[in-house]
């Protein structure tokens, strides 16, 4: 099935980004920690920040995620089913910086909730003098889990303008690189093609990208989080559908934009 894209990502104008270009941060700005949702029928957004964005797209990244109804088993060593994600090598180019992307939980039942993610970067390797060379099909970034609840007739919207979101993770990349990998019996002729990491010297900027009073407004309309009216907003909201995060998919960002129209989308939905 098809998730739920809004608009009014569209009309973020975020403060120019003070990173280095060779810098990805991506921070979560919905879903929010101890947080009270409405019970409505699309669910709660999940809202990320890609900073420097074509970087992040360029060495891959996926932010994997899922909302579990408690109780539930132990997430420790589970891998969250839904993601958002750009595969190594991806040339999509948008002009913000940092950039919004999004998805939805679809439609939840009242409850208490505990939101699960992981964040990931593409193929990495690593060369260290006298250890020899290591890779990994994926570089781990991050992850973590937090409560939210859902309850019927919850009539106070939650705070949307100005929020910083949390930061999920961050990477420096140095550059990429091609080599043969002789480490795997019977692989000695296979080549690997990953990015290349140093340690992260810049600061967090979590705050550099936040929804104005009329994206807010539309969001809690929305979600039925506030008595809004949607004329002032930005944007006009819209959806294509929905599911519930147990089922699984994911957001790929696309390899080449189609079309002007899906030039605005932002993102195809798989």
């Amino acid at each position: 099935m098809r998730s739920p894209i809004f608009a009014w990502l569209l009309a973020v104008f975020p403060i120019a980004t003070a990173l280095p270009n060779t810098t990805v941060e991506v921070d979560l700005l919905f879903s929010r920690e101890n947080t009270t949702y409405t019970l409505n029928s699309t669910g709660i957004p999940v809202l990320l920040s890609i900073h420097n964005p074509s970087t992040a797209n360029a060495y891959g990244w996926t932010f994997y995620w899922e909302a579990f109804k408690q109780p539930h088993p132990d997430l420790d060593w589970r891998l969250p089913v839904n993601n958002i994600s750009a595969q190594f090598g991806n040339t999509t180019r948008w002009p913000d910086n940092p950039h919004l992307i999004t998805d939805t939980t679809g439609p939840l039942e009242a409850g208490t909730y505990t939101f699960h993610w992981n964040l990931q970067g593409g193929p990495w390797c690593n060369f260290e003098p006298g250890f020899g060379n290591s890779s990994r099909i994926a570089l781990p970034v991050g992850g973590g889990s937090f409560e939210f609840l859902v309850a019927d007739e919850t009539k106070a919207a939650p705070v949307l303008a100005g929020v910083c979101g949390e930061v999920a993770g961050m990477m420096d990349y140095a550059s990429t690189t091609t080599f043969a990998n002789g480490g795997i019996p019977g692989m000695g002729g296979h080549t690997v093609t990953c990015g290349v990491t140093r340690s992260v010297t810049a600061t967090a900027e979590s705050c550099k990208a936040t929804l104005d009073e009329g994206q807010a407004r539309s969001v809690s309309s929305l979600m039925g989080w506030g008595e809004f009216a949607t004329a002032s907003a930005t944007t006009t909201p819209t959806t294509t559908g929905g599911t519930g995060s147990s089922e699984g998919r994911d957001v790929s960002v696309p390899v080449r934009l189609l079309s002007l129209m899906m030039a605005y989308m932002l993102v195809h939905i798989v």
